[in-house]
């Protein structure tokens, strides 16, 4: 983040975390869809070795932040950091290859292709 010496409170147990422990912050991540406000002034962070739930009902926001932190969709404000990259700089394809991604429900499937063609589309970037 900006200084090693920044603390953070941890978003499940309130405790202050120092930002060099973070694996994940999103700090005051606001998004607009035309006039409806999805998202206002989220943050949270998730120290290294922690695992975090995001759940709430249908039209909340749970997608539209998984797909600001992938970089699916960018930042109109705030900032998500990820292993200390400030992910709003980097581009998607350089964002999963930090180790972030995102699975989709509906898959959409390459019908020329065999399953397993289809399967090793998504490890290209591992080749």
């Amino acid at each position: 983040m900006k200084t090693d010496s920044a603390v953070v409170k941890d978003a499940v147990t309130s405790k202050k975390v120092a930002s060099d422990k973070l694996l994940l912050k999103v700090e005051d991540v606001s998004m607009r869809f035309g006039v409806l406000a999805v998202l206002k002034g989220v943050s949270f962070s998730v120290p290294k070795g922690n695992i975090l739930v995001i759940i709430g009902p249908n039209g909340a926001g749970k997608s539209t932040l998984l797909k600001l932190i992938s970089g699916l969709l960018s930042l109109q404000e705030g900032e998500i950091w990820f292993k200390r990259h400030r992910l709003s700089k980097i581009p998607p394809h350089r964002i999963s290859s930090l180790g972030i991604t995102q699975l989709f429900q509906d898959v959409q499937l390459f019908s020329s292709m065999s399953v397993i063609e289809n399967v090793m589309v998504g490890c290209h970037l591992l080749i």
